[in-house]
């Protein structure tokens, strides 16, 4: 069930629902890797703090170290900022106990359903593909459907928490989880997969192709410093494709399509001197021949 993974060792993130505790199951079995179980509660059903305790014994039973982050989020919390804070979390987990990688455990229908609601809400290229395995996020079930991850837990006997708020359909993921995604033939579901490795192949072409035109363009390489009059010349679109390209290989992720339309609107016309606002922790600076991304002081 879970694709090859390296030996060393790895915080994994267990909600307690059916897919993370046969997940954590089945990593238990694997040779020569070291685990660490880390759990967000969000704080936003009244019953979360149960989920907290059924992974602690979960991490007890196998004997291995356990990570709690807390939050209070509420019911109407939205679903970026929950992931927000959980992969920060995460991070933070991991930066604590010197780990090679986060592993999670999202699947094969997770896959389809993002692919599904980026494409109602009219994402770039990426949205078709934003559910991959990255160098230090680990993403070993997306060849596993939810289905074979029931019949997983069922036959080894495992015990998991179902999420109340997980069949509210007021939420897109929800209805599409629910109403959508189980009723897809299988013909559709191959079908819908093979074009989500085609764009993700395709993806990484293009990516490949923007780092060399990016670092071409770049004064000094690593320093994140950038030609404006090269920039100026771009067209709009390529131009946000290009800043978002930028954005996300310093692994600055928390923006919308608004803002950078915005900022590459920004960019072009801005006094030299000015900061631009990007998000908590970043900046971009305007120098009159350059923009360089910077840590908010």
């Amino acid at each position: 069930m879970i694709q090859a993974l390296k030996p060393g060792k790895y915080v994994v993130a267990v909600s307690g629902g059916v897919d993370s505790v046969a997940l954590l199951h089945a990593l238990t079995l694997l040779p020569d890797v070291e685990l660490v179980v880390a759990h967000f509660d969000h704080g936003i059903r009244p019953d979360s703090n149960e989920d907290a305790k059924h992974v602690l014994q979960l991490a007890k039973k196998y004997g291995l170290p356990f990570e709690l982050g807390e939050a209070s989020l509420g019911p109407n919390v939205s679903e970026e900022l929950a992931r927000d804070m959980r992969y920060n979390f995460l991070k933070i987990a991991a930066a604590k106990h010197s780990a090679d990688g986060i592993i999670t455990a999202h699947h094969q229908d997770d896959l389809i359903e993002t692919a599904i609601i980026n494409m109602s809400r009219g994402t770039g290229r990426h949205g078709l593909s934003s559910l991959r395995t990255h160098s230090n996020l680990i993403r070993p079930l997306l060849s596993t459907t939810k289905q074979e991850l029931r019949s997983y837990a069922e036959s080894q006997g495992l015990v998991w928490r179902d999420d109340s708020s997980n069949t509210d359909n007021k939420y897109l993921r929800n209805y599409i989880r629910n109403n959508i995604v189980p009723k897809l033939s299988s013909d559709q579901r191959d079908h819908l997969l093979h074009h989500i490795n085609r764009v993700q192949g395709l993806n990484q072409q293009i990516d490949s192709l923007l780092d060399n035109y990016v670092t071409h363009h770049s004064y000094r390489r690593g320093n994140r410093v950038y030609s404006r009059s090269w920039f100026n010349q771009l067209p709009h679109d390529f131009a946000a494709s290009v800043l978002h390209h930028i954005l996300r290989n310093n692994q600055v992720s928390d923006y919308t399509k608004k803002q950078i339309d915005l900022l590459v609107v920004k960019i072009k016309a801005g006094r030299p001197g000015s900061l631009l606002d990007l998000d908590g922790e970043h900046q971009i600076g305007l120098t009159k021949r350059s923009f360089r991304l910077l840590a908010r002081s």
